[in-house]
């Protein structure tokens, strides 16, 4: 399985989400959004959370723009359609930047060709960027200065089915129920999806809860817990696959699983089938546009740096372990800022 790209792991390809009926629902929401806006003076969004590109005079007209890379083949882009309401993995970032900047912040899904056009002209102030996005942005040559290096966790997810199951390969969850860890987990959630969506099984194959909202996803608090619904699951009813922490797998004794507990049954290795790996995220690049207010841009530079120990919450969302301040090796021809 290839490793994915970006923050968190995400695939080269599109991802299909149920857009039609929430398309409708926009549209037909558009024209109060435009009476409401008025013609003239309201701030477009291109970011995810704004498909149609409405004016939304409520946001602060000028705000810190982020450019990442493309969200085509990541959940994001097909969970916004009908989740919009819920926190995205940029959203901790986003969030802190705003108490930190005391400014909106905005995030902005483009191509690295884009990305790097928007850093130059200083429409983007900065841009968090996979290695590989980061090298196609600055094949022409420097778009900006690298403030920080982002650091990827080793964290890995295991996609299993019971070992007595008849599935034998991704691709035979088409249809099927599935277990997740934590809502907005980059491994539990973003990168199952991800390994998922590799070998064409997309988030509208995965057949819907009921509880706790109609059409939601099965999320669990933890990796043992969502074992324990592929294992064991409730009144004898099993969730046919899941995702569980690959530390937590290793862990394992070979045999000896046993529901002797019902609250905290015991698992062995023996009792899972391993059909895949979540794909894990790259090393990547944060960088200021030259445009970007000095002060500003030391205030940004410092959070991150400080973010693995002041704001874990923070790197946990994008599937990384910190920030940490760029060296020579890392910033190649592109000019290293030191924090003011």
């Amino acid at each position: 399985m290839q490793q994915g790209s970006g923050f968190p792991p995400r695939r080269a390809g599109r991802v299909q989400g149920p857009r039609h009926s929430a398309r409708r629902l926009l549209m037909s929401l558009a024209p109060l959004a435009l009476m409401a806006g008025g013609c003239a003076g309201g701030v477009f969004s291109s970011t995810v959370w704004n498909p149609l590109h409405l004016p939304l005079p409520q946001l602060d007209k000028k705000p810190v723009r982020i450019g990442i890379g493309p969200t085509g083949g990541d959940a994001e882009a097909a969970r916004v359609w009908w989740d919009l309401g819920a926190s995205g993995p940029y959203a901790s970032m986003q969030e802190e930047l705003r108490v930190r900047l005391g400014k909106s912040v905005q995030i902005e899904p483009m191509k690295p060709f884009q990305i790097a056009a928007h850093l130059k002209s200083g429409r983007l102030q900065f841009a968090l960027l996979s290695l590989d996005e980061y090298r196609e942005a600055s094949k022409d040559g420097p778009v900006g200065e690298i403030i920080a290096v982002a650091e990827p966790t080793d964290r890995q997810g295991l996609i299993v089915t019971a070992a007595d199951s008849d599935i034998r390969q991704i691709s035979d969850l088409k249809g099927k129920r599935f277990a997740f860890g934590p809502h907005n987990d980059a491994v539990l959630h973003y990168g199952a999806l991800a390994a998922l969506e590799e070998t064409g099984v997309t988030v509208n194959d995965i057949t819907k809860e009921l509880v706790p909202l109609p059409g939601s996803l099965q999320h669990h608090i933890s990796s043992y817990e969502a074992a324990k619904e592929v294992i064991y699951g409730v009144a004898g009813i099993k969730t046919p696959a899941g995702v569980i922490e690959k530390t937590e797998y290793d862990a394992l004794p070979d045999t000896g699983g046993k529901f002797i507990n019902p609250i905290q049954p015991s698992l062995s290795k023996d009792q899972f089938r391993v059909l895949g790996e979540t794909p894990k995220a790259e090393e990547g690049r944060f960088i200021a546009s030259e445009q970007a207010d000095p002060d500003m841009r030391a205030k940004v530079q410092s959070f991150l740096l400080d973010a693995d120990k002041k704001h874990k919450n923070v790197v946990s969302a994008l599937g990384l372990s910190r920030f940490s301040a760029p060296t020579s090796q890392a910033t190649g021809s592109t000019k290293q800022v030191s924090a003011r």
